[in-house]
């Protein structure tokens, strides 16, 4: 992960359903969910989805901007997972 530096962080999955979804959360409670959409027998859409209402601090992360970071952090996650599923 990288937030100006580059760092690592342990998650926990809180939520998971095969095939269909997986979320995780971290120490500081806020929560990203991988929706999955089958579209094809070949092909899934995924939603991510960043959930700070679950935060210790939800107002923090507003006023550091965090909503608006994890837009861009999350079109750069689904590109990654893009890529990723592509070379199999």
């Amino acid at each position: 992960m990288w937030f100006g530096i580059p760092y690592w962080i342990n998650n926990e999955v809180v939520e998971y359903t095969e095939n269909a979804l997986i979320a995780w959360r971290n120490w500081g409670g806020h929560i990203w969910r991988w929706q999955l959409h089958e579209v094809a027998a070949c092909c899934t859409d995924v939603e991510e989805v960043f959930d700070y209402r679950t935060t210790r601090s939800p107002r923090l992360f507003e006023l550091i901007g965090a909503p608006r970071y994890n837009r861009r952090n999350i079109r750069i996650s689904l590109e990654n997972l893009d890529a990723l599923a592509r070379k199999q």
